[in-house]
Order: C-alpha cells, then structure tokens, then sequence
C-alpha cells in the first residue's frame, strides 16, 4: 500500500499508523486520542507494565502511532498551515464507488483509490495532536534526542491551532459524519494540560486552566454522560464478554475484513469479499484481546457481523480498555507521579536553607 504517495495531490508517504476500525481508514483525531491514552498508561504505571513483560511493546505501539502523527505534518517546522487529517474514504455518497466502507477486502488487497485530506484550519485535531505527541515526549524522556523531536511537533501543532481556528470536521472530508467535534474548547483544555507536563512552561497550564475556557469546553455542564472520558459497557445484563477470547461468549462474527476473510492464498476483489462479511458461520480468524462496541442502550447485543453498532472494534475504544485494564493488573505498585510530573516545576517556592546551627 501506498498511501499518500498514490494521491496525485499529495505526493508524499503517508504509510504507518493505524486503521481506525474493522476498515482501512486513517483519522488522526481517534488514533491521537488512543495514543494518548496509551501514553498516559505507560506514564502512570511503567512498572506494571514492564512486571507483566509488555513495557516494550506498549512503546512500539505508540512509537508507531506518533511516528504516523507526525508524518502528516511538516513536523520540523515551527509554523505550518495544513495537516493531512485523513487517508481513505467511507461510503457517504450512497454511489458504487469503491471505497474503504464500500468494499470488503484484506487491507494487503486494497487496490481502490485512498484519498488523503487536509485541513487548514483545524483548532480540534492540531490540539489533540499536540496532546498525543507531548504524553508520548515524556514516555520516551530517555530517549533525549527523540523526546525533544515530540515537543518541538507538540508546540508546532498547538500554535497551529491557537492561530488557524475552527474545526476540523468543517473540512469536507468524512470526519463530520463518523468522529465529528462539536468544538474545540476542550482540545485546547486537554492538549494545554499535556504540553504543561511535557514541558513545564507554565504558560500552558494558565490557559488550559482558565475560568473561560472551561466554561467554553463544557466543563460544568450536568448529565449522565459527563465526566466519562470515552463510554460504559456492562457486561452483567446480557451474560456477554465483549472482549474477543475473553470469557465463555464473546462475540464469533467481528465486523473487521481480516478477521471476516479466511487466509486461503487468494487475492479478495473489493465485491469478492461480499460473501465472507455476509455469511453467518463465525470469523476464521480470531481477533483476540479486541473490544467490540458493545450493547446497545437496552444492553442489547446482537453478535452480527453487518451491523457495525454491536461488533466493530475501534482503535480510541481498544487504547482505553488497555489502560484501564493495565491499571487492574495485580502487581501491587502505585502511579508513577515522578515521571508524570517530570517536567514539572516544583508548585511551591524551594523552601530556605535552615539556620546555622546556635552558637553560644
């Protein structure tokens, strides 16, 4: 796969990072949430992580991940005015065209067209961005060179986003439709929160902080959905495991064409798949440890592989359940605030020497 490259109006690589769901298509706003969340785990339970032998790996993943994020700008600038926001294209125009969504295939037998977008004035993505890079500095704070190449991309992407306002769903790519932003308020509250740790400059940290802003973000606003970062699944009401291998019953038929399509050696055409996302026999390929949406509001779950709703695995929702699961872990260790708070400087003024000792 070629991604960017393949887009004459583009031109340059965008290969890396992570397909957001049972699909091909890359958004930046889910994947730098996940890797946040993955960042912010590592950060707070390092030890667990390394008791249970997943400390390196955890930090391949989101190496892999803000290596992609900052691949889609020019990361070694300190100004830019366009961020790719998205590679592939969902089915939003009803048509035949062959599409990420439209077609059914093994993401190694992608040959349809993946369009790159990019945004010029994308407050929301270039803060969550700038949040994604600036946990990810301090989880890769022993690699000095490298952390430092994550800052300097975090502040890039936040004066962007200070400067450039509005959202990046307004951009006519399919953002709108599947992870649409409502503002970016609460960006600018969750990435000036990351860039103060990552940096300790406490210019960060007054904006993020301001009375303002949070009224702008939605911060005291009432419901049963606020103060939940992502969502809730109960499991108890329908006796339903909605992690893949996890449990007795878990969900069989996985809405994820490489989990759906057997591997038989033979090249799946973008209709060929058609039969193995309608069939009903279950997946031939287990996608173990993935989450699947879950429930509906009546802790409904119809174990269906065409309705996306109950089965699609997805990449921020994947990056949570690791974090809170990693926090569970049964290695009695507690969170790790020296590394959290590194680049903090101390809150209080350093206290003054004590007096010399009394003489007579």
């Amino acid at each position: 796969m070629k991604d960017g490259i393949s887009d004459p109006s583009y031109g340059k690589s965008l290969v890396g990072g992570f397909y957001d769901a049972g699909d091909a298509i890359k958004f930046n706003f889910p994947a730098s949430f996940a890797m946040t969340m993955l960042s912010w785990s590592v950060i707070e339970y390092s030890a667990k992580y390394d008791a249970a032998g997943e400390l390196g790996h955890v930090k391949e993943i989101i190496k892999w991940g803000v290596d992609y994020l900052l691949r889609t700008f020019n990361s070694s600038a300190d100004t830019i005015d366009r961020i790719a926001t998205q590679v592939g294209q969902g089915a939003t125009s009803g048509g035949a065209n062959p599409n990420d969504h439209y077609c059914w295939t093994r993401p190694e037998d992608i040959d349809y067209p993946r369009p790159v977008y990019e945004c010029h004035s994308c407050s929301d993505l270039a803060a969550e961005m700038a949040a994604a890079l600036a946990a990810a500095s301090i989880v890769f704070k022993d690699n000095k060179s490298y952390s430092q190449k994550l800052v300097h991309g975090a502040a890039t992407l936040w004066k962007f986003s200070r400067n450039q306002r509005g959202r990046y769903s307004e951009g006519g790519s399919d953002a709108s439709i599947f992870y649409n932003s409502t503002s970016y308020w609460d960006e600018f509250v969750w990435g000036g929160a990351w860039m103060y740790l990552a940096t300790g400059n406490a210019s960060y940290l007054q904006l993020s902080t301001h009375p303002k802003l949070a009224k702008h973000a939605g911060a005291f606003r009432g419901g049963p959905d606020y103060g939940v970062l992502s969502w809730d699944n109960k499991l108890t009401g329908a006796q339903m495991s909605y992690v893949v291998g996890f449990g007795k019953r878990y969900p069989k038929h996985v809405h994820h064409r490489g989990a759906s399509i057997p591997k038989n050696g033979v090249k799946c055409s973008c209709k060929g798949g058609w039969k193995w996302r309608d069939t009903k026999r279950p997946n031939p390929n287990t996608i173990f440890g993935a989450m699947v949406a879950g429930p509906d509001r009546q802790d409904g779950f119809r174990d269906v592989r065409t309705n996306y709703n109950y089965t699609e695995p997805t990449l921020a929702g994947n990056a949570g359940l690791v974090a809170a699961l990693v926090s569970l872990s049964g290695k009695s260790t507690g969170v790790d605030k020296n590394t959290m708070f590194s680049a903090v400087p101390p809150m209080s003024p350093t206290p003054p020497p004590p007096p010399a000792p009394w003489r007579p």
